[in-house]
Order: C-alpha cells, then sequence, then structure tokens
C-alpha cells in the first residue's frame, strides 16, 4: 500500500480513487488488528479495540505487537472501552447530512452501521469529509465506594458515535492546513449536534507522495 501511494499511483487528479485505496488500507489493518484478537484465528469476530485498529496505520501497517504504539489515541480504563468494526465501505449517494450532520449522529442509524459491518463513503463533492464508520462505546458511570453508579448516560450497554474521516492526498500538507481542515469537521460536527450527549471522533488522514520512500500519516 505504501508503494501505491509513493508512486502516485493514487494522485488527486485521479479522482476518488486515493480515498478508495486508503479505505482498502484501513480494512486491512483491521484485519490485521483481529488476527491479533485472543481466539479469533477463523476470524469470526469483527470488531476489534479502536487503539488496536488506529495504531496498525500508525506503525505502517503492523500490529501493536510488532511495533512501537506510542501513546494510546484513546485512554484504555475499566470504565470506557471503545471498538471499532467494519470490513467494507460502500457508497452513500444520500445528501440530506450536507447542511446538517445531525442524521449521522442518530444513535439507531449508528447502531446498525456498527451491526452490519460496513463504513461509507459520502456523496461526491463534499468537502469537508470522505468516510464514515460507527463507533461502539461501552462505558459506566463513575463509581461510588465500590459500586457501578446509574445514569442516563450509562442506562445503555453500548452507545454509538460517529467516527469522520477526511483524506487528504497532496504532495505537501503544512500544520496549519490540517488545523483548517480539523477545525472544519469539528464545526461541522458541533452544528449538527443538537441535544446529544455524545461526541464524535474526527480523523485527519494525509497521504503525502512528495517522497519515494515514505508515506506520512498525520492525525
Amino acid at each position: 500500500m505504501k508503494d501505491l501511494f509513493s508512486d502516485h499511483f493514487c494522485s488527486p487528479e485521479k479522482g476518488d480513487f486515493g480515498e478508495v485505496m486508503a479505505a482498502l488500507y484501513f480494512l486491512f489493518c483491521a484485519d490485521i488488528a483481529r488476527g491479533s484478537l485472543k481466539d479469533n484465528k477463523e476470524y469470526t469476530t469483527f470488531s476489534v479495540p479502536l487503539n488496536d485498529w488506529i495504531n496498525c496505520p500508525i506503525n505502517g501497517g503492523r500490529s501493536g505487537d510488532d511495533g512501537d504504539n506510542g501513546d494510546d489515541m484513546m485512554t484504555k480504563n475499566n470504565d470506557c472501552q471503545v471498538h471499532f468494526s467494519a470490513i467494507q465501505v460502500c457508497q452513500n449517494y444520500a445528501r440530506e447530512y450536507d447542511d446538517s450532520w445531525s442524521l449521522l449522529q442518530n444513535e439507531v442509524f449508528l447502531e446498525n452501521m456498527y451491526k452490519t459491518v460496513v463504513g461509507f463513503y459520502v456523496f461526491a463533492g463534499c468537502s469537508v469529509i470522505d468516510v464514515v464508520f460507527a463507533l461502539q462505546i461501552s462505558a459506566a458511570a463513575p463509581r461510588k465506594g465500590g459500586v457501578t453508579a446509574t445514569s442516563s448516560s450509562s442506562s445503555k450497554k453500548h452507545q454509538y458515535v460517529p467516527m469522520f474521516v477526511s483524506i487528504k492526498l497532496q504532495s505537501s500538507f503544512c500544520p496549519k492546513s490540517a488545523s483548517i481542515e480539523c477545525n472544519k469537521m469539528k464545526s461541522k460536527f458541533e452544528a449538527g449536534k443538537g441535544g446529544s450527549e455524545l461526541g464524535a471522533l474526527c480523523l485527519l488522514v494525509v497521504f503525502a507522495s512528495s517522497v519515494k520512500s515514505k508515506m506520512e500519516t498525520i492525525l
């Protein structure tokens, strides 16, 4: 995959092909993470911890066992577990979320996405994001006296939030440009958040191909 990007096989002038290859790379990394799960030799479990998945592309397509994970992207603790689950990415031509992302934050919609293990490409011409995945959060309220307290936010076993992915395939991408793109996603999310207590993960991925031997991923 690194060679495909480094050889300009997925350059911007080739349209959406770069986004497709980037999404395929994400799915390959998810398979690698599944292979590291205990008792999953036949790949019957699709859901993987978000940390395991997100560290794989950071490590150049290697699992955490093969490289240095560095700091976890999401805090691992007994009260919050975040999982990623997708084995394919489909095209979604709907444009209802062009003005507002409120639909993309609907938990029933996200739960169905997660359980059917799919992500989707957004409509052509969307200037902010390219791919959407669903994440599952298993959370517990703060413990009091050794007993898990109940609350409206912890009454359900699982909750679901969106992961918005913006993919940039350019020969160079400065930190200022990255900040602008991140703020675009943040503003769009906040505008469509409504009364939801849940957040979202906004992921900016830059595949730079100016240096043949190196592929940079900026998060």
